[in-house]
């Protein structure tokens, strides 16, 4: 009798065994079938105000003269709620004299506080400190200027001669003379105005930062040695990335340089802002 059961339970199983593989061997297969379909439009996180990607400069002037500039200011937007990098990339169409057409880029950010010059027993005061004490000194302002420039005043209080001399991104080519009117200063003389009881305005053009300082024509006690102005606006060049926040707007100042030697006739000049990983 056991013999018998033990045949008709070996039937059985393996119907069972049978049936629960082709279930779930037809749940495995139906896993392929379940796709789902649809289709997007992806725009780029980094725009102009107006939503592009590109921008065709237009000059309200219409003509413009060989040797000068001109000068847009745009905002460029993050519509991403992550951080975004991209880049700038210009085009010039034309008489193929791209290189007689210089594109630049400004970010107009806050100018970085003054940075003082070196106190010793030559530069034994600061700007600062001379203004504090009705000295010779000069004043910054970023008033009525465009990116890459500073606006500077040169004030003599006190009636006789103080001389101050300036220089733009620390370049020593600028030297006027190797000899400086002050024997103690050993690294040459610089372009300079002097001033008596009076006062004087002068704006300055640079990539980064004027440096301006007084070593001669007034007391020994209120001279000071280079001191650092930045320009406003920070520039960075065609093609390098930079950064934008999530939801950020930045202002730039872009500005176009045409050449003294420029041919005449059109010239179409665009920029793209690209992804920091495109082509």
């Amino acid at each position: 009798m056991s013999g018998i059961l033990s045949k008709k339970v070996a039937k059985v199983i393996p119907v069972w065994l049978i049936l629960l593989s082709a279930t779930l061997v037809s749940a495995g297969v139906l896993k392929y079938f379940v796709t789902i379909h649809g289709t997007v439009r992806v725009e780029q996180a980094v725009v102009f105000s107006d939503g592009y990607t590109e921008k065709i400069f237009s000059f309200d002037e219409g003509t413009i003269i060989a040797g000068s500039k001109h000068i847009d200011y745009v905002e460029v937007k993050n519509r991403a709620e992550v951080p975004a990098t991209v880049k700038f990339v210009d085009t010039v169409n034309g008489k193929g004299e791209e290189e007689g057409i210089t594109t630049s880029y400004w970010i107009v950010d806050e100018p970085k506080e003054i940075v003082p010059g070196e106190v010793n027993e030559v530069t034994s005061s600061t700007n600062e400190q001379n203004k504090e004490n009705g000295w010779a000194y000069f004043n910054v302002s970023y008033d009525d200027v465009d990116v890459g420039e500073v606006k500077i005043t040169f004030v003599q209080p006190r009636n006789f001669y103080a001389c101050f001399e300036y220089r733009t991104d620390g370049d020593v080519s600028q030297m006027i003379d190797s000899e400086n009117y002050n024997p103690d200063i050993t690294d040459g003389l610089y372009p300079y105005i002097c001033l008596i009881n009076d006062s004087k305005t002068m704006i300055f053009s640079a990539n980064e930062y004027v440096e301006i300082r007084m070593v001669f024509g007034a007391e020994g006690d209120e001279r000071f040695d280079w001191t650092k102005v930045d320009v406003l606006g920070t520039k960075i060049q065609e093609g390098e990335p930079f950064t934008i926040d999530a939801g950020e707007t930045l202002t730039f100042g872009i500005t176009n340089e045409f050449a003294v030697d420029l041919d005449s006739g059109e010239y179409t000049i665009a920029v793209e802002l690209q992804p920091a990983g495109g082509s």
